[in-house]
């Protein structure tokens, strides 16, 4: 037996998962061709990849002295491969959920939204599939939203993941300075995944505005670990402490302060719930404040193309909101019956933006009626969103 037989075995056995990879995906762009354009061109970009690589290390194998240097080279290659077939399961997968009725079109916010993101940055557009977990997958466009949640409330991660997509493919050539300035070129690696995460707050909070940081506290935070330290990720103190800072400098270059009543709410809420759990929250903090002030210049910077997407609060989110109103005060309505409603009562509202104003007329429900029933704002909220996105 020769002694490539082992190495050849397995490289073999490679390229027929390779193979039944193009498959899929083939079958995949038959189910979704619109859906496949971009992420799914991009797969078989990958797929193209490891093959070339693969016959690469083929032709070298008649150097038989270079044995150990063939396999460290194939486990390389097997180990991107590995990585890429768990994406590409993840999004054969994702297109199948988002062809069922189970999901309420809540894909199709999604990807209108990150439509919305992609116009104002500017930037490439996005999709959205369901995952394990929120997370922005830096091997393809593709953002993961958390599988079986179908409600209006959860949307709001998109704006955050989005904020990693633009770091981590447009900070070079962008804003190439932002981390270097907050600290000086100091211990930078050991703090950048700290800073990565503060600049996706920042984005998310700058793009929807209170719709971000009420998914945030009620949602997602754990007021129980308040200040229990992270690896990657600051505290939830000092990110619910970095959002609400961020939430009040937006607001202060409105005389109105539009916001002001729903951010002492969100700030009032977690507060409590803190001292409850003998946790306290972070009242003042010096290099939180000094960070806000300068990824917020970044991020306001025409030059860079990204202060487009800021959240203003318009005389348009209360007609929304009595929209709203005049729905969740009918009670027994079956779904034809609000969507015909909804027909006359949202003829002005065509553009993308309008999805944000209903992310936060949703939350300043929830908020301001402690009684309501929040799958029911949902229900009626994304009813609104696909009306808005029909036109």
């Amino acid at each position: 037996m020769s002694d490539l037989s082992l190495l050849e075995s397995q490289i073999a056995a490679l390229k027929n998962r390779l193979l039944s990879a193009q498959q899929i995906m083939n079958k995949t762009r038959l189910m979704e061709p619109d859906l496949f354009k971009g992420s799914g061109d991009q797969f078989n970009q990958l797929i193209a990849k490891q093959r070339d690589d693969i016959k690469k290390l083929e032709a070298a194998l008649d150097n038989r002295t270079k044995l150990e240097k063939h396999w460290k080279n194939f486990l390389d290659i097997k180990k991107e491969c590995k990585f890429l077939f768990g994406e590409i399961l993840a999004f054969h997968g994702g297109v199948v959920v988002r062809r069922t009725e189970f999901d309420q079109r809540i894909y199709q916010v999604a990807d209108e939204l990150c439509r919305y993101l992609s116009e104002y940055t500017p930037v490439k557009k996005l999709i959205t599939i369901p995952g394990p977990e929120d997370k922005y997958t830096g091997m393809t466009d593709i953002i993961r939203m958390r599988f079986l949640d179908f409600s209006i409330w959860g949307l709001p991660v998109i704006a955050h993941e989005f904020g990693h997509y633009l770091e981590e493919n447009e900070r070079k050539q962008r804003f190439p300075e932002l981390f270097w300035n907050l600290l000086e070129g100091k211990d930078l690696k050991n703090n950048l995944p700290f800073l990565k995460e503060q600049f996706a707050d920042l984005f998310a909070t700058y793009a929807l505005g209170p719709a971000y940081a009420g998914m945030c506290i009620f949602l997602e935070f754990d007021p129980y670990k308040a200040n229990q330290t992270w690896t990657k990720h600051p505290t939830y103190a000092e990110r619910v402490y970095f959002i609400l800072a961020a939430l009040r400098k937006m607001d202060s270059e409105d005389k109105t302060l539009p916001n002001k009543v729903i951010i002492d709410r969100l700030e009032q809420t977690w507060s409590e719930n803190l001292k409850l759990l003998d946790q306290n929250p972070i009242i003042k903090d010096q290099i939180l404040d000094q960070r806000i002030e300068e990824m917020y210049k970044i991020i306001t910077n025409r030059e860079i193309k990204l202060a487009g997407v800021r959240y203003n609060h318009r005389y348009r989110t209360s007609e929304l909101t009595d929209v709203l109103d005049s729905i969740l005060t009918q009670k027994y309505l079956t779904k034809e019956e609000m969507d015909r409603k909804l027909v006359g009562k949202l003829l002005n509202y065509k553009d993308r933006k309008h999805l944000v104003d209903i992310f936060n007329i949703a939350w300043l429900h929830r908020l301001e009626n402690k009684r309501s029933d929040p799958n029911q704002i949902s229900e009626v909220t994304l009813a609104m969103c696909h009306h808005i996105m029909s036109r």
